[in-house]
Order: structure tokens, then sequence, then C-alpha cells
């Protein structure tokens, strides 16, 4: 998934010195063993008919206030009950999705930027300074502090669980989750990694720095494919559910989209006016969502072209995220969260959809 690191003269500025990991294990170098992908001259989607710029659908259910600095990350728990937000502040707020109702409070010890759940939702991570924290979902206990590390921008647990991933600088560390034993490092030619996520089937990590993605094999470290098109700095990456595609975020204004398997860039690209702090896939992966500004935008992950708008007032767009059930956004930033859900009566749109084959 993402970070978001801040670049506005208001917030906290994120450190981006390359750093050496001073842990020590097992590590690999990371060895390029496919030709390097270059995304190609792209049709930029983005014009909106007046039907398609309304917000149909989804409205603002609440609003939930609490921190008291700049949220940086936030994620739903697998049953979709709980939001938890990570913030400057140094603390996890964790919610009642249905309710807004505050659950609970945990506090990283410094620099925090990432929070997971783990997929059984019994675990969360977070992740920021020198350190990443596991902690019960439940309880709000601390369970373990994971080794110690020199600049966490990112953590995210393995679809099975088994595994937590820590972006270390241009480092990538895998972790027991249960007994907080060093399984790996994978070193690459990155200075920073902002942002990583595991494929659906576990098998591959993308991680982004600077204006590159690389698909790392996740059990040697090897990289698989190198993917190159943005002209500024990646905020956010992310799989599609059925792991074929991943989507990235930049502050060059787009969203590219890429074929896992190959490497290569679809032919569209999501355009819009300013920086896109984050993009995720929808559950059900017929949808993407990206932040920008006081805007949610949804888009047709088959077509790329733009279905809604979601517009806020009082707070800018720099992170989103779905509920599993698809039903809830999670957006906002400054130190508000804004959850938005459908309307009473209605059901997520579907349609009929044009085959992905093509793009792959």
């Amino acid at each position: 998934m993402r970070k978001s690191q801040d670049y506005s003269d208001s917030e906290p500025s994120a450190s981006w010195s390359t750093q050496n990991q001073i842990s020590a294990h097992k590590t690999h170098r990371s060895n390029t063993v496919s030709a390097e992908r270059v995304a190609p001259t792209t049709t930029k989607v983005g014009a909106l008919t007046s039907e398609q710029a309304t917000q149909n659908n989804w409205k603002i259910q609440r609003t939930l206030k609490g921190h008291s600095d700049y949220i940086r990350a936030v994620a739903f728990s697998p049953d979709g009950k709980q939001i938890a937000s990570a913030s400057a502040d140094n603390t996890i707020r964790l919610w009642d999705s249905a309710t807004g109702a505050a659950r609970n409070v945990l506090r990283h010890p410094r620099g925090l930027f990432a929070v997971a759940f783990s997929p059984d939702g019994n675990q969360i991570v977070s992740g920021g300074g020198t350190q990443a924290v596991l902690w019960d979902s439940a309880t709000g206990a601390s369970n373990r502090i994971i080794a110690q590390f020199t600049d966490v921008y990112n953590v995210a647990f393995s679809p099975d669980g088994k595994q937590i991933a820590v972006s270390d600088g241009g480092e990538i560390s895998l972790w027991d989750s249960i007994t907080g034993a060093a399984l790996d490092t994978f070193h690459t030619d990155m200075d920073i990694i902002v942002a990583i996520a595991f494929s659906p089937d576990g098998k591959q990590i993308a991680a982004a720095s600077i204006d590159t993605t690389v698909l790392l094999n996740s059990f040697t470290g090897t990289v698989r494919h190198t993917l190159r098109g943005h002209s500024n700095r990646i905020m956010a990456v992310a799989f599609s559910p059925d792991g074929k595609q991943i989507a990235s975020a930049s502050m060059d204004t787009m969203v590219r989209l890429w074929s896992s398997v190959t490497g290569i860039a679809r032919d569209v690209s999501l355009g819009h006016s300013d920086w896109v702090w984050d993009v995720v896939f929808s559950p059900d992966g017929e949808q993407i969502a990206s932040a920008v500004n006081s805007e949610v935008r949804l888009w047709d992950s088959a077509t790329g072209v733009l279905r809604k708008v979601l517009k806020m007032t009082s707070v800018s767009a720099r992170f989103v995220a779905f509920s599993p059930d698809g039903k809830q956004i999670a957006s906002g930033s400054g130190n508000q969260l804004v959850l938005w859900g459908l309307g009473p009566g209605m059901e997520a749109p579907t349609k009929e959809r044009r085959t992905l084959a093509k793009y792959l």
C-alpha cells in the first residue's frame, strides 16, 4: 500500500537521506532478471460528463476527529468493523466503522508513518521512525517491537499473515509475525522505499521509490520487473484483487496501471490536476480510487473512465481505503477522517465488464 509523506509547508517534512540498516541478519542483493519496462505515451483520461461528476450513491456518513496532527495512513480491519488511522501525533486510533465511536488509542514510539491489519484481524502493525510495533487489535496491548531500524516508511502483512514486510531506507526486511524472528532482507538500488505491497498470492512485492517501481520475488528478493514512466515521486502502489494489475500514484499527477505478469504499462493512465497521494482498488477490482486535493476519484479499472468524484469541503484527500465489502470509503487529511457510505437502500453499481485480457 502506501505511506503518506508530508510535502506541504505546514506539515513536517520527511527525511530523504539514504540510511544503512542496523539490524544484522541474512541479506540478498536484488538482481534484475528482465528487461526494464517503460510506460508508453498514454491517453490521459479525466473529462467528466455532468452525470459522472455527481456523487451518485456515495454520501458522507461522518467525520471522525481525535488526532492532534496529520493523519498519514488508514486501514480497515478484514471484517470491516474497525478502522485504524495512523497520525503524525504518533498515535493509532481505532474506530468503530458503523458508529464512528473511538475504540482505542495505541501509542507508537515516534515518527509514525504506516499501519496495517493482519489478514485474520487479530494483529496490527505500525511503522515509523526506528521501529515497527505489533499490537493486539482487541486489547490494544503492544505484543512486540520488531528490532530496530534506521528509517521506516511502510509496513505490510503477507496475505497468509505469517510475515511482515518493513521498508527501511532502500531495503525490505521480512519478519515472522508470530515470533518476531528475522527471516530475510532484500537490498535494492533505491534510496528510499516509500510504498510496498504484497501481491494477493504472496509471491511478489511491489516497492516504490522516487519515479520507479520494482516487482520483487518475495521468496528470493530477485527483481522481476522494473516499471518506469512517472516523472515525479511515487506516493503509493496497489495490486488489484486478482493480482494481475498494479496501480502507482505519483506527484506527476498521474495514476499508471501495469501488468504484474509482464511489467508492461497499459495504454491508458488516469490524469489528475495535482499530486496524487494515494491509490487503491475496490475489493471487487472494478474500481480504482485515487486521492487528490479535496477529492476522491473513482475510476473504472478496465476502461480508465472516471465514474464519480467525491468532494470534501473542509479537508483535502491524502489517503483512501475501501472497506472489505466495498460499501464504505475512508478518506481525508489534516487530523480528520472522513467516512463515505453508499446511500440508504443502494448497492454498489454493477455493469457488464469488458475483459482485461488485452491489457495483461
